[in-house]
């Protein structure tokens, strides 16, 4: 029942960011309230920016005070009222500030939803089929709030996507909010009895008891935990590339393959559905082969995607890489995750997604950057088809090093691949 109801929650979370983040909100406050790029990237990218920089801290917090619960309702509730408020704002500045607050709830959320993944899973062989079984819930919500808010948008634009988009997230948060519990009347991880837990000169001594032990973790993590210091340092470089790949997937369907709109939508959904498959599959492999050797085949299956990406976009074979870059990117979701909990302290397993989640939103500004530079250089060259080859082959660039900077994770772990350093064995807290 903990793992069905924390797989709904990334049904719900996914959803949300398909419906708003990915398809209706810059839509609607570029085309219907006429605000600027620039505004739209300022909201968005600010609210990354300021993610980026709290959630390491956040997550110290939260293994210090022993809880992921409190924070994942702050954060849920955060996105459900920020949406429901700046879709019935008026005024473009305040719905923009409202919007950025809300993206940040939606980030902050993600990361002690992921920090709950050893307690749903059980122990130490399920996490891999755990994560591809909550990946695949997640991409069906996507496909399943697009069909959902379909005929609201049509009958009333874009903003009509937004409170129902809300109610179904929180309908579907809730069963992880209610069911799933931190302990026993005691922390997770040091044992501090309730009844201090809700002293305020505590929570405070903790909060800067987490910044000593971040700055500390920033200056030892390499040679403390050489095979996670690697592995964050690996993902850093080809969620980058896999990231970007997913983000201009469209555009580059649009102008290189020539995609018309109806087409795009069709290759979109069918990406998606075999997303859901990848999830499924790659929980399943990594549980067979390890997270590490599964990271290392859906990193193989991405240098094949956009291999396939530049030298297929002109045929009918092009329709294959929305079904493989689909797989690939459920799997690549699967193996991170569950590398990440096998090389991670279970003592301080916040911290590191903190981390993680903190390469992640760098990336998101990196790449994105790094592909307009090249395709606006090329342009002005008079050679737009090429900036965007040139553009894709920076990232398989990018994956193949990042391949081989994932090896250096497993010659620095002495234990068997995927399994953490620190710990001859996987426990689950209480």
């Amino acid at each position: 029942m903990k793992l069905f109801a924390w797989a709904l929650y990334e049904f719900g979370a996914t959803l949300f960011s398909m419906n708003i983040l990915s398809r209706y909100f810059a839509l609607w406050v570029k085309e219907g309230l006429g605000a600027s790029d620039l505004s739209y990237s300022v909201a968005y990218s600010g609210s990354l920016l300021l993610s980026l920089l709290i959630l390491p801290l956040l997550g110290t917090v939260s293994d210090r005070l022993g809880r992921r619960m409190p924070f994942l309702w702050m954060a849920t509730i955060t996105v459900v009222l920020g949406t429901v408020a700046f879709s019935s704002a008026s005024s473009l500045p305040l719905i923009l500030i409202l919007f950025a607050v809300t993206n940040f709830g939606y980030q902050t959320s993600f990361l002690f939803f992921n920090t709950l993944l050893p307690k749903v899973s059980g122990s130490h062989d399920k996490v891999g089929p755990s994560a591809g079984y909550a990946v695949a819930f997640g991409y069906l919500g996507a496909i399943v709030g697009l069909l959902a808010v379909a005929p609201l948008v049509k009958a009333g634009g874009a903003v009509a996507a937004f409170l129902p988009t809300a109610i179904l997230f929180f309908i579907t948060a809730l069963p992880a909010l209610i069911y799933i519990r931190d302990g026993n009347g005691r922390s997770l991880v040091i044992g501090i009895p309730e009844e201090k837990m809700s002293n305020g000169k505590f929570v405070l001594q903790s909060i800067h008891t987490a910044f000593v032990d971040l700055r500390d973790t920033l200056l030892t993590i390499h040679s403390r935990h050489p095979a996670l210091y690697r592995f964050l340092i690996a993902n850093l470089i080809f969620s980058d590339a896999i990231n970007t790949a997913t983000l201009f997937m469209a555009v580059y369907a649009r102008r290189v393959a020539g995609y018309n709109d109806s087409q795009i939508d069709q290759f979109l959904i069918f990406s998606t559905v075999f997303a859901i498959v990848g999830g499924l599959l790659f929980g399943r492999v990594v549980k067979r082969v390890g997270s590490y050797r599964g990271m290392q085949i859906v990193l193989a299956g991405w240098m094949a995607v956009l291999a396939g990406t530049l030298l297929f976009a002109k045929t009918p074979l092009f329709w294959a890489i929305g079904p493989m870059a689909g797989i690939c990117f459920g799997g690549f979701w699967v193996a991170g995750r569950s590398l990440l909990v096998h090389l991670s302290p279970p003592e301080e397993i916040g911290k590191y997604f903190g981390f993680y989640s903190l390469t992640e939103k760098f990336t998101a500004v990196i790449g994105p950057l790094l592909w307009g530079v090249t395709v606006t250089l090329m342009t002005q060259f008079g050679n737009e088809m090429l900036g965007y080859q040139l553009a894709v082959a920076e990232l398989l660039i990018a994956v193949l090093f990042g391949f081989h900077l994932l090896r250096k994770v497993r010659s620095s772990n002495s234990g068997r691949p995927g399994a953490a350093p620190c710990c001859t064995s996987f426990s689950v807290r209480p």
